[in-house]
């Protein structure tokens, strides 16, 4: 049976409980916090360390109703809101969530040529300069933009323009992280007044003097995200407004059933002048199954992903004895990260390809930290594996649903890697870059896997020149598995801003049986496809390209 209790900081969670606030406003300070070795749930995060200062710890509950009433939950200095890890049944609902000083930057732009950039840094994020050094600080914290590297967005107020961001250090001398995703600029910096000077180089794109822009800076490791959530089932979150997440808003790990109803990032909220509501994704899951439902959401100001779902290829990277032995090439994730589970389904895959060699249940996971890797026993003989083949968590593929959700502007785009059904419906794009990427990878960041059952309906797209749907995959493409995407279907949706031009609203590229039907545009469309199989698109020039 279900108790009530007040909510009180500093309160013992128990299971089979609601806890109820009464007060407007809670503030945490960093200070007041203790340190906890939390290891699984910033597993993400290869730099991260493995303690932190959390505010909310809920660990093996079941039954757990957290309502706060509508009270803003204000965070001072470095600290993770919540962490849930071997939940059962948790509802966290109606609260705000929004710190002292964010964890990026934000300057107005005044000119930028020959790769000088002039800024004055706005009001409420401090900061200073010494050594030829920029350092950015809060309470309690002070970080030296010279390492490990920073994102940096030049973004138009006016919304007219998209530019593209960079990855940079900032000093005299500076320490990049390694295999960077994209290179990392090396960035001076000298202070003029109250304004700075930051010599590039920077892309010619940012070339500019109209006076629209601002420079936004952001400076934290995607280590303390608003709720992340491991190894769990059912979770529910209701009616949550973000004004500023350092990180990742939402993150699962190896989870089941979630469900998002009513969670709101408004950049500029209430007028507050602050234009990134998060440092990273809105909503992210690794290796989630069950049912994952996304509705009346309003997604803005990240800088990054607005959704993400997507599992992780593991590879065989030793000789194959009675054991399999897997580890994640890629960046940013460690053995701590939840990738298969006892009882799951896996495929191998002949190296880098989609070529199925092998399908096993999962008898047993023996995490080894001395090498770095899992130790898989599964139901069946490995002795015809490789080293270099790809392993795929089938069982860590959800079924997809998002609904009447409006996504305003943002840094990234709207993701997906998975193999079960997605359903997109009744949702708004007004994001002036790219909106939808079906994607997939063995080469760098190693997410899988590829979408086999997508329908996009009733939705509409305002910035259609600017590229609605991208679908690709990068892996090696054979004779026998020759696509990565399949089953797509786009219909009744509404393709606005096309222009008299035309625009090209999709690029599909190793796709196979792709629909549009019963779509509107108010100009000229067009798909522009590479090595695709069946499409069909009604009123929309189809064009093949060559490899």
């Amino acid at each position: 049976m279900m108790k009530t209790v007040k909510f009180e900081k500093g309160i013992a969670f128990e299971s089979n409980t609601t806890y109820v606030a009464t007060e407007k406003r809670y503030d945490f300070y960093w200070n007041e916090i203790p340190e906890v070795e939390e290891k699984e749930a910033y597993s993400s995060c290869k730099l991260a360390s493995d303690h932190s200062r959390i505010a909310f710890r809920l660990i093996g509950l079941e039954n757990v109703v957290l309502d706060f009433g509508g009270a803003e939950l204000m965070f001072h200095g470095r600290v993770a809101p919540f962490v849930l890890k071997r939940c059962k049944n948790i509802t966290l609902k109606n609260f705000k969530i929004d710190y002292d000083r964010p964890f990026y930057t934000q300057m107005e732009v005044l000119s930028v040529a020959d790769g000088v950039m002039e800024v004055k840094v706005c009001d409420g994020f401090d900061y200073y300069v010494k050594d030829n050094d920029l350092h950015v600080i809060g309470d309690g914290w002070d970080k030296n933009l010279n390492a490990p590297c920073q994102l940096l967005w030049m973004y138009d107020k006016t919304r007219t323009k998209q530019y593209p961001f960079i990855q940079g250090c900032i000093g005299d001398v500076i320490y990049p992280m390694e295999n960077p995703a994209v290179p990392i600029r090396h960035i001076k910096v000298e202070k003029k007044g109250d304004r700075l000077l930051l010599k590039g180089p920077f892309p010619q794109q940012w070339d500019t003097n109209d006076g629209n822009n601002l420079l936004i800076i952001t400076h934290e490791l995607r280590d303390k995200h608003t709720v992340a959530y491991v190894s769990c089932e059912n979770v529910h979150f209701e009616n949550i407004t973000i004004i500023h997440s350092p990180s990742l808003v939402l993150v699962g790990y190896g989870s089941t059933n979630i469900e998002v109803d009513g969670l709101r990032l408004y950049k500029n909220y209430n007028g507050n002048g602050r234009y990134v509501t998060s440092n990273a994704d809105s909503i992210l899951t690794f290796n989630c199954g069950g049912d994952i439902t996304v509705r009346n959401c309003h997604l803005e100001g990240m800088m990054d992903d607005a959704l993400n779902f997507h599992g992780n290829y593991l590879r065989i990277d030793e000789a194959v004895g009675n054991q399999l032995p897997l580890r994640f090439p890629g960046q940013g994730r460690t053995i701590h990260c939840p990738m298969v589970y006892d009882g799951q389904t896996i495929a191998v895959y002949r190296q880098q390809t989609i070529e199925k060699k092998a399908q096993y249940q999962v008898l047993q996971v023996i995490q080894d930290e001395a090498e770095n890797c899992y130790r898989l026993k599964v139901d069946g003989d490995v002795s015809e594996l490789c080293v270099g083949d790809f392993v795929e968590n089938l069982s860590a593929q959800p079924k997809v649903l998002v609904e009447d959700c409006f996504i305003g502007e943002y840094r990234g785009i709207m993701r997906f890697s998975n193999r079960e059904k997605t359903v997109l419906q009744n949702c708004i794009f007004d994001n002036v870059g790219s909106c939808i990427l079906l994607h997939g990878d063995t080469t760098y960041w190693y997410e899988s896997g590829p979408v086999e059952d997508l329908t996009i309906r009733n939705c509409r797209f305002l910035h259609s020149n600017r590229l609605v749907l991208n679908a690709m995959g990068e892996v090696q493409f054979t004779e026998k598995e020759p696509y990565f995407h399949k089953n797509i279907t786009v219909e009744n949706c509404s393709f606005e801003g096309c222009g008299s031009q035309g625009a090209v609203i999709a690029r599909l590229n190793h796709v196979d049986n792709v629909v549009f039907r019963n779509n509107k545009s108010d100009g000229p469309t067009q798909i522009r496809a590479v090595a695709s199989g069946s499409i069909e698109a009604e009123g929309i020039t189809v064009i093949r390209d060559q490899v």
